[in-house]
C-alpha cells in the first residue's frame, strides 16, 4: 500500500516484464476494478517489449505481433501472447507467455491457457471511493479476492496487491489484518512521509524547494471544507479516517472548527502538555503533545500538534524549545517516570540554559484514558469549543485521526496529550495566583502548588 503517485504500477509493470523476459510465468494475469486500467498496463508492457531496445538487444523479439488501429489509437490492450520458443525447423518447443487484462468483477475460475492456471496476478487499483461507499461493491471484491484460492496455479500461484489505503472497514483494511495470521502474505505500507521526512526524499520535500514537489502543497491542494484533510490522510498519509464507528462525530470537525493561523491578535493563554513515554524504541509508545491556547471564553486554539520517538533529554532540549516559542503557562507531563525521569533533566537544562519553565506533573486520578479523552474532549469539540488549525504542517491531522478511531484505533497519544489541558488550563480572566517571577530568576515551579491550582479553576466541562 503506497501514497497516490508514489510509482507502485511502474515498478509493477517492471516485474512484468521481468517475469516475460526471463520465462518465470506461463499465465498472467492483471485485474483492476475498472478494465481499463489493466489494459493500459498491458499496453505499456507492450510497448516496451517492442520498442526498447536493451530489451530486444538481449532477449530478441519478444512479441512481434502488430498492434490494431484501435489498440494504438486507445492504447489499450486486452490480452497478448508473446512469441513462442521454436526450434531449429520452427517447430514449437513451448507456447509462449499469456498476459490477459481483466476487472475484478470478471470470474477468476476457468482462467486458462492449456492446462496452466494463472501463476501471477497484479491486482492493481482493485478498490476506490466509489466501491467503499457500497456494501455491495466491497463484497464482490471481497470474493473475487477470495475466489483466487482456487483459480491460481496450486505451485505458483502468487499475488501482488496494489492499492491505496481508503478504508478501515474494506478490503484493503481485510487484507492488512490477514497478514497478522497469514505467514505467506507481506503488506508494505509506505506513506508520502514518515516521522516528519519525505519517504522520497529526491522528488518531494516538507515544504517549497527547487525542483521537489512540496507535501505542503500537495495537502492544500487536497483539502475541502467537507472533508478537511481526509483525503489527504488515505491517499497520500495512508491512513484513512473513517467516522463509521467513531465516538468523535465528522461535523464536530468540519470547516467552522478550524480557525487561520492569523488570530488577529487575540489574547490567549498557551499550555503544553506531553503524553509521555519512558523509551525511544520502535516498540515503545509515542509521546504525544499538544499546545493550546485558550481565550478569554475558555475557547482552546490548537497552537501545535506533534508526536514524537525521542530519549528524554532530546525531549526536554524540544520542551523550552517550545518554552520559548509560546511562552506557556504551564507545562504538563504525565506523572509516568516524571521523578526518575523527566524532573532531573529539567532541572539540569534550566540550569544551563538559565531559562524558566512552569512544569506541572499531570496525574491520571485513576482515570482511565479512555474516560479522560472522553470527558476532556467530547464535549469541547461537539460545541466547538476546540479550534484546529487549517492547513496545519505538524501531526493535526493524526489527532483527527485519533479521535476519527477512537477507541479502536492503534494510537491516542495525542488525544490523550490534549485531554491533560483540561487539567491545567484557565483563561486571561483568570489571574494567576503568585506574581510573574523576573527573568534573572531561575526555577522550576513548585509541582505540587501549581497542580493544587489548576484544580480549583473552572474548565469548560462545568459551563
Amino acid at each position: 500500500m503506497q501514497y497516490r503517485e508514489s510509482g507502485k504500477t511502474s515498478f509493477a509493470k517492471g516485474l512484468l516484464l521481468y517475469l516475460i523476459c526471463f520465462q518465470l510465468d506461463e499465465y498472467i494475469n492483471v485485474d483492476s476494478y475498472d478494465k481499463e486500467n489493466a489494459e493500459r498496463i498491458l499496453f505499456d508492457v507492450v510497448w516496451e517489449l517492442q520498442t526498447n531496445q536493451r530489451i530486444i538487444d538481449d532477449f530478441g523479439q519478444i512479441y512481434n505481433i502488430g498492434r490494431s488501429k484501435d489498440q494504438i489509437t486507445q492504447k489499450r490492450i486486452s490480452n497478448f501472447v508473446t512469441n513462442p520458443t521454436l526450434d531449429e525447423k520452427g517447430n514449437i518447443l513451448k507456447l509462449g507467455i499469456r498476459v490477459e487484462a481483466h476487472s475484478t468483477q470478471e470470474p477468476v475460475r476457468g482462467r486458462l491457457h492449456g492446462a496452466k492456471r494463472p501463476g501471477f496476478v497484479l491486482q492493481d487499483d482493485f478498490e476506490n471511493y466509489k466501491t467503499i461507499k457500497s456494501e455491495e461493491y466491497t463484497k464482490n471484491i471481497r470474493e473475487h479476492i477470495q475466489e483466487f484460492k482456487g483459480g491460481l496455479d496450486s505451485t505458483r500461484g502468487r499475488v501482488l496487491y496494489l492499492a491505496n489505503y481508503l478504508s478501515e472497514f474494506a478490503n484493503v483494511q481485510s487484507i492488512i489484518e490477514r497478514s497478522k495470521v497469514d505467514s505467506g502474505l507481506r503488506i508494505r505500507i509506505v506513506p508520502i512521509a514518515e516521522d516528519g521526512n519525505p519517504t522520497w526524499p529526491e522528488k518531494y520535500a516538507n515544504a517549497e524547494e527547487e525542483d521537489k514537489i512540496s507535501i505542503e502543497a500537495i495537502r492544500k491542494r487536497m483539502w475541502t471544507p467537507e472533508t478537511g484533510d481526509d483525503d489527504f490522510m488515505a491517499e497520500m498519509m495512508c491512513r484513512p479516517i473513517d467516522y463509521s464507528h467513531s465516538e468523535f462525530k465528522k461535523e464536530w470537525f468540519e470547516q467552522n472548527r478550524y480557525y487561520e493561523s492569523d488570530l488577529g491578535g487575540k489574547v490567549l493563554y498557551n499550555f503544553v502538555t506531553f503524553d509521555n513515554a519512558t523509551s525511544k524504541n520502535k516498540t515503545s509508545d509515542f509521546i504525544g503533545c499538544n499546545v493550546v491556547g485558550v481565550d478569554e471564553n475558555d475557547v482552546w486554539y490548537s497552537r501545535f500538534v506533534k508526536r514524537y520517538k525521542r530519549s528524554q533529554p532530546d525531549l526536554i532540549d524540544e520542551m523550552f524549545r517550545l518554552n520559548s516559542v509560546f511562552k506557556p503557562m504551564a507545562i504538563g507531563f504525565e506523572q509516568k517516570g516524571f521523578e526518575s525521569l523527566v524532573k532531573p533533566y529539567i532541572e539540569k537544562r534550566a540550569r544551563e540554559l538559565k531559562e524558566i519553565a512552569h512544569v506541572v506533573e499531570l496525574k491520571d486520578k485513576g482515570r482511565p484514558k479512555e474516560d479522560r479523552i472522553r470527558r476532556g474532549l467530547q464535549g469541547r469539540f461537539s460545541l466547538g469549543r476546540i479550534k484546529l488549525k487549517k492547513y496545519a504542517t505538524d501531526d493535526t491531522a493524526e489527532l483527527v485521526k485519533e479521535l476519527a478511531q477512537f477507541p479502536h484505533g492503534n494510537f491516542d497519544d495525542l488525544a490523550d496529550s490534549l485531554s491533560y489541558i483540561a487539567d491545567i488550563c484557565f483563561s486571561p480572566g483568570r489571574q494567576r495566583e503568585k506574581e510573574p517571577v523576573t527573568q534573572k530568576e531561575m526555577r522550576i515551579a513548585d509541582i505540587k502548588s501549581a497542580y493544587e491550582r489548576s484544580q480549583h479553576i473552572d474548565t469548560p466541562d462545568t459551563i
